[in-house]
């Protein structure tokens, strides 16, 4: 059986917190998560209650330090944009980032 990767970018196992705004269905809805991984075009989130594809949402990722203490640096770094859910199944949901997305020091 040949697997083929669908994905054009690499992912990272990376748990961090995420903070999601539900924009659609006409209310919205915070909803705080932690990320089983993210690469530069999305984020993987596992959860018991996926939100329905396509559902649009505001996004707030913090990266840990850890991650940045290869390169030197002890600071938290904050992911902030829009995105829209690929993907729902019953272990969690896939989250793809629409048009540009903010990346920012935390002090």
């Amino acid at each position: 059986m040949v697997s083929y990767e669908r994905r054009k970018e690499k992912r990272f196992p990376i748990s961090a917190p995420a903070r999601l705004e539900l924009n659609g269905f006409g209310q919205k809805n915070v909803i705080n998560l932690t990320t089983a991984n993210v690469s530069a075009g999305g984020f993987y989130l596992e959860t018991h209650n996926p939100r329905p594809t396509g559902t649009p949402v505001s996004i707030e990722i913090v990266l840990p330090h850890r991650i940045f203490r290869r390169f030197g640096g002890n600071q938290r770094v904050l992911i902030e944009g829009e995105g829209r859910v690929l993907r729902a199944e019953s272990s969690g949901m896939a989250i793809g980032f629409e048009g540009d997305y903010k990346i920012r020091q935390l002090q």
